[in-house]
């Protein structure tokens, strides 16, 4: 039976604010970003469960990460293409940006989808 513990909720709440504080504030700046994103690393990390065989981890992982990764950005790329359109500013070219997947020459889009990857990435090496 799983019961949930209230001090990594509590946790993840204060990384959630910390973020929050981070992209709205310069003040202390620096140091939010110094840990934030390995705080929920590692809280993600704290709820790890290796019970299942490792084949059924990833493939749940490609379902709860990579797809919605994948989703959002080609969801991105079409608003982005969009707004080009609408400022007579498309080209062919952008088309061929999807093979780079954060596209568009230093007009980055979407750029906090690479959590996403990330954690998948980590999730890779992590064995039983």
């Amino acid at each position: 039976m799983f019961t949930r513990d209230e001090n990594l909720d509590i946790a993840k709440g204060l990384g959630i604010l910390l973020v929050v504080w981070g992209h709205c504030s310069q003040f202390l700046f620096g140091e939010i970003y110094a840990f934030h994103m390995p705080l929920f690393f590692f809280l993600s990390g704290c709820v790890l469960s290796v019970d299942k065989p490792y084949k059924e981890i990833i493939k749940k992982k490609v379902k709860q990460l990579l797809l919605p990764y994948v989703f959002f950005i080609l969801l991105s790329c079409c608003f982005y293409w969009m707004l080009l359109l609408l400022s007579h500013r498309f080209t062919i070219n952008h088309l061929w940006s999807l093979v780079d997947l954060f596209p568009y020459d230093n007009e980055i889009i979407n750029t906090p989808l690479w959590f996403l990857v990330s954690l998948f990435g980590c999730r890779l090496f992590i064995r039983e």
